[in-house]
């Protein structure tokens, strides 16, 4: 389900600006990082790396739960979010309605799934992560940059 709506999605996607895309983190991959032994949590590691690509910071929210997004989605083209299958699920049925809440649902989404449902010891492949969020349109990504 994942792959077919990052499928369909991702041209729009790629043709909006870093700067007008907003990044959803679960509040859940910053937990228990002093017990795993983690110098930072997962949550740190998708913010700086989308920073460092040039997304704007004040459109990468950590959110407790899929319900949060509506009102922050203002202003925002396109979204990225990290959840697990059930607010995946939720998030897809409410897209085919075209809006949560009364709000308008961007243009464009990519999501990126939890290793698992729930928020103990979860993490999510921070490789797909950092590959979803330097999408960019196609004809920037084949051409030599001078």
């Amino acid at each position: 389900m994942i792959l077919l709506v990052n499928s369909l999605y991702e041209d729009k996607f790629r043709n909006t600006s870093f700067q007008d895309r907003a990044v959803f983190l679960p509040h859940c991959l910053g937990i228990d990082i002093a017990r795993n032994k983690k110098s930072k949590s997962q949550v740190d590691s998708v913010k700086e790396f989308a920073v460092s690509k040039g997304y704007d910071p004040d459109k990468i929210f950590v959110v407790g739960g899929g319900s949060e997004i509506p009102s922050l989605m203002d202003g925002c083209s396109a979204m990225l979010g990290l959840c697990c299958i059930t607010d995946a699920k939720a998030y897809v049925d409410a897209y085919k309605a075209g809006e949560i809440d009364g709000c308008r649902l961007p243009g464009a989404v990519q999501m990126c799934l939890l290793d698992r449902k729930g928020c103990k010891d979860t993490f999510v492949n921070l490789d797909y992560v950092f590959e979803r969020l330097s999408l960019v349109p196609r004809f920037v990504e084949n051409s030599v940059v001078k």
